[in-house]
């Protein structure tokens, strides 16, 4: 898991800062919930609204993951032949 932070201005970005909020949320969340990095980004996606279009987020990170499981042909590998991935 991957946090993504928009820091506010005035807050200089690094690896300190990165260290801090991840022994943060190690203290105050459950451990399978921690994110285990984080990106800072300058601005966050946003809807009209204000809030968090997350879904612009997910597919930043979702697209970088998929391409990372192709192979040079673009094509996801089957990682189980379906009987296994049903337990039959």
């Amino acid at each position: 898991m991957k946090a993504v932070v928009q820091p506010v201005e005035g807050v200089e970005v690094g690896p300190e800062l990165e260290q801090e909020l991840l022994a943060y949320a190690r203290e105050h969340v459950a451990h399978f919930k921690c994110p285990k990095s984080a990106d800072f980004e300058d601005e966050l996606p946003r809807l009209p609204t204000g809030k968090l279009y997350k879904r612009l987020l997910k597919d930043r990170y979702w697209e970088r993951g998929v391409r990372a499981l192709c192979n040079e042909n673009g094509v996801r590998p089957h990682f189980f032949p379906k009987t296994q991935r049903n337990g039959v």
